[in-house]
């Protein structure tokens, strides 16, 4: 019983074991620079079996407007969601549950976005017209690095804060403790960079005091951020955006 009360779970591909599973499955925004992610949502994915069920949706306390939404539907809302805030990022990065949708990518290209997705090993073909560009050198190797440090993000989120321990059922618990999960990481990351640049120039060590009090930047620019861009590593002016399965 308490598999089927408990919000969006479902027997789905879950990546952390690397097969199907009954788990929650959510999709996560991560925003990277050089070597510092910072998760800037994560999104429930709702199988039909609960968004056509008003009684599971109802005891999980799920609002009536929500409605299902394929998993790269929901990233491309976010990536909108971003953009409206303010935020800028030089390329979408994303794992084959993304680039193996063709309406994910054209809708990437209709809003002037760079990206570099991954593909399933059984897309083998093509139409006749397709053609790929290599971005600049230097932008793609950022956009390598940039995958690597986001999949870190998450297993730092699952593994050290204990994303993947809530055991609760409804709507709004799994959303809160997500929440406090990315304010946790965001916070973390503050004192990493604060103490990295003391490291580098020198500074006495009031100035990571001062970091720890917020001054540190985060790895975005948007207007609930409190933290700057600007002293991160100057590898790329924006930071990239990559989308991911947090199960």
């Amino acid at each position: 019983m308490a598999l089927r009360h408990s919000v969006g779970v479902q027997r789905q591909y879950c990546g952390q074991l690397g097969k199907k599973a009954n788990c929650q499955a959510l999709v996560s925004l991560t925003l990277a620079r050089g070597e510092v992610p910072i998760p800037v949502a994560l999104r429930l994915f709702l199988p039909d079996s609960w968004v056509d069920d008003p009684v599971r949706r109802r005891t999980a306390g799920m609002p009536d407007d929500v409605s299902g939404r394929p998993k790269w539907q929901i990233a491309l809302d976010e990536v909108d969601r971003l953009r409206d805030q303010g935020v800028r990022f030089g390329c979408v990065l994303g794992d084959a549950e993304y680039g193996k949708v063709a309406a994910f990518r054209h809708a990437l290209d209709a809003r002037g976005l760079c990206w570099a997705l991954g593909l399933p090993p059984t897309q083998k073909v093509f139409a006749a017209d397709v053609t790929t560009a290599m971005p600049a050198p230097t932008r793609a190797g950022a956009a390598i690095k940039a995958r690597w440090s986001c999949e870190q993000a998450h297993q730092q989120l699952k593994e050290e804060l204990g994303l993947d321990h809530f055991e609760a059922r409804s709507w709004i618990g799994l959303h809160n403790h997500a929440l406090l999960c990315q304010i946790a990481f965001a916070f973390l990351q503050s004192l990493r960079v604060g103490e990295k640049k003391v490291r580098v120039t020198g500074a006495r060590p009031a100035a990571s005091a001062d970091a720890a009090r917020g001054q540190a930047p985060c790895g975005r620019r948007a207007p609930r951020a409190s933290h700057s861009v600007s002293a991160l590593p100057p590898a790329n002016p924006h930071p990239h955006a990559a989308m991911n399965m947090a199960e």
